[in-house]
């Protein structure tokens, strides 16, 4: 599995291989769950290690699963991610009610069913107070993802005096997501043509989505100037 995902890009420095005498993924954000790790871990797989499924890949014993690790337990991170679910679906939705901030149906429906990663959230928030912006969509869910498993992507553009604003607007905002730091930082950010024949910004974030983001505990995003 190493190797494959080496072949397709992913950085080496970034991989550990579990070995049978050293089967502790603890130290890692994610999992890549084969047949062969399922076995050799057993049933604290989900209970212990990683009880959430961030995509699925084949199906059957060949199933290929991506997991979140949990640093702190199983139970400790499912409560956290319960309440993560439950402040992304109040702050999405008290979000819809600017004025600035205009929808599609079925991305308004994502947005205020929590659905939507905490990071797009502030960004959107962020990038609605310096201009007016309409949300075409969020990305699709992943094959096979745990319920409550947000979604990581967006397209959106600038409204302008009731009108969608040009790419000038477009390159700023993108310059201004790029210099933000970890976590805000986006993995990609790309002007991209819609079927209207309008420009749009696509944004997506890596997984797993940080818990807690949204808390008024934790410090609130800001986009400064690159």
């Amino acid at each position: 599995m190493c190797s494959a995902l080496q072949q397709r890009g992913f950085p080496a420095s970034n991989l550990v291989i579990m070995r049978p005498d050293a089967l502790d993924p603890l130290d890692s954000n994610l999992m890549v769950v084969t047949a062969t790790l399922r076995t050799e871990l057993g049933s604290p797989l989900a209970s212990v290690y990683a009880p959430v499924v961030l995509a699925t890949f084949g199906t059957g014993s060949a199933a290929i699963e991506i997991r979140a690790i949990a640093p702190e337990g199983a139970a400790s991170y499912l409560t956290q991610f319960r309440a993560d679910f439950a402040t992304r679906k109040s702050v999405g939705t008290e979000l819809l009610l600017s004025p600035d901030i205009h929808a599609d149906p079925p991305a308004s429906g994502q947005l205020s069913a929590g659905h939507v990663d905490s990071r797009l959230i502030a960004t959107i928030g962020i990038m609605a107070a310096l201009h007016p912006v309409h949300l075409v969509s969020f990305g699709d869910a992943s094959p096979g993802a745990s319920p409550e498993v947000p979604l990581r992507s967006v397209l959106l553009y600038g409204v302008a005096h009731g009108a969608t604003a040009g790419t000038a607007l477009l390159d700023s905002l993108r310059a201004l997501l790029l210099a933000q730091h970890p976590p805000y930082r986006p993995a990609g950010v790309r002007i991209v043509r819609l079927v209207t024949g309008q420009s749009a910004l696509r944004i997506w974030f890596t997984a797993p989505e940080p818990l807690g983001l949204l808390n008024a505990s934790q410090p609130v995003v800001k986009i400064s100037s690159p």
